[in-house]
């Protein structure tokens, strides 16, 4: 059962990084996509090679013991680079990201060359269960240790990277890939403190650890499936999304997200429900959108004309980018003009003196994602919940 999830991880990654080069043929390619190839083959390579039919195989031809998991665990390591590589073309200029990756393979081939020598003097032989056989000899443990040591910090430099990218990308396939890659990266590192706790263990204790094989396994094969799912996504999920399935998916879970907002709106406007329907879930999804907006516009006499400046001082001051910025504002207008609202503190004699809504969506699936973004804000943000707090008190107070 092992080898099947290896090779079907691998085979994964392999056919992936074969249609992301036939997909750019005759064409440039790149810094970024030959590290996303990289990756994608290395860890193919790497799922093959040490998956336990293949290092069985492999045994009874190698001329050193053990040189096909040397192999697999040196094209992990490649993967992890490749990684770091693909993820510092998308967060820094190219002349700074080709010198961080300089760097890093001043760390790389080091590490390489010590687990070439480590694995040579340990005189081992081919087992399968390599830590328990070998995991109480100094060298083969100093061997574990570079390797694994040096893909935990690779691991974390990547889950670094992805958390100061994605917040910055807006196209939406490129960052849904790049939180499955950081899921991935996750279960790497899951995978690579596992096995540094169970050859600690061996090393130190000199017990066996019946369960370190198999558990290793299904970590690894899980992250390299990740890691390749989110490294195409862009390529595969389009059409994935466009399937009548994945879009009442997509417009149920919508519905759903609107719901706080829409909930604390209707509650105060139940007027503004446009009553029971029998309607798919697209249907309903706009009829959503139709019924927030006209709350919004019920408000527009309680909107406190410092809110919007004092919520988005707030912002500038916490560094939220665009987006987020500007659903914090119209979250906070919202929240304080229904305070004022409940509390009979109009602002306006005429709706036509006070701001209007936020922007408006080029199209309903646009609004959505915009209204989903302001609903995110009024529900959690600490900003919107101190602007509200502070829009009946002394900082924007209308007395």
């Amino acid at each position: 059962m092992e080898t099947v999830i290896y090779y079907l991880a691998a085979a994964g990654s392999l056919v992936a990084a074969g249609h992301k080069l036939w997909q750019t043929r005759g064409e440039p390619r790149s810094p970024g996509l030959r590290y996303l190839v990289g990756v994608l083959a290395a860890l193919g390579l790497a799922a093959a090679l040490l998956a336990p039919g293949t290092l069985r195989a492999a045994s009874r031809i190698e001329p050193i013991p053990n040189l096909t998991r040397l192999a697999g665990n040196s094209a992990t390591m490649i993967a992890v680079f490749a990684m770091l590589g693909m993820l510092a073309c998308s967060a820094h200029p190219a002349e700074r990201a080709r010198r961080r990756m300089r760097a890093q393979l001043l760390i790389l081939v080091p590490a390489l060359v010590a687990m070439v020598v480590l694995l040579a003097v340990s005189g081992t032989r081919f087992v399968v269960e390599f830590v328990d056989a070998y995991g109480d000899r100094p060298t083969v443990a100093a061997y574990l240790m570079v390797y694994l040591s040096y893909a935990t910090w690779g691991l974390v430099g990547i889950v670094v990277l992805i958390r100061r990218v994605v917040r910055y990308e807006r196209r939406r396939f490129r960052a849904a890939g790049m939180r499955v890659l950081a899921a991935g990266a996750v279960l790497g590192l899951c995978w690579s403190t596992w096995k540094i706790s169970m050859t600690l263990f061996r090393a130190v204790s000199g017990h066996r650890t019946p369960l370190e094989a198999s558990v290793s396994s299904l970590l690894s094969a899980l992250a390299v499936a990740c890691i390749a799912l989110g490294a195409t996504l862009t390529a595969w999920g389009p059409r994935l999304a466009a399937t009548a399935p994945a879009r009442w998916a997509r417009w149920t879970r919508e519905y759903r997200q609107l719901g706080p907002l829409w909930s604390a709106l209707i509650t105060v406007f139940p007027d503004k429900e446009l009553g029971a329907s029998r309607a798919g879930a697209r249907m309903r999804r706009y009829r959503r959108v139709i019924e927030i907006r006209d709350c919004h516009l019920a408000l527009r006499v309680y909107q406190h004309p410092d809110v919007a400046d004092h919520a988005e001082q707030l912002a500038v001051e916490a560094g939220l980018a665009e987006q987020a910025h500007a659903a914090v504002v119209e979250a906070a207008v919202l929240a304080a003009a229904l305070d004022a609202y409940r509390e009979g503190r109009a602002y306006h004699e005429d709706p036509s003196t006070a701001e209007s809504p936020g922007p408006v969506g080029r199209d309903v699936d646009a609004e959505v994602r915009w209204l989903i973004e302001v609903a995110k804000a009024f529900r959690a943000s600490p900003l919107v919940a101190a602007v509200r707090a502070e829009a009946s008190g002394s900082v924007v107070s209308d007395a």
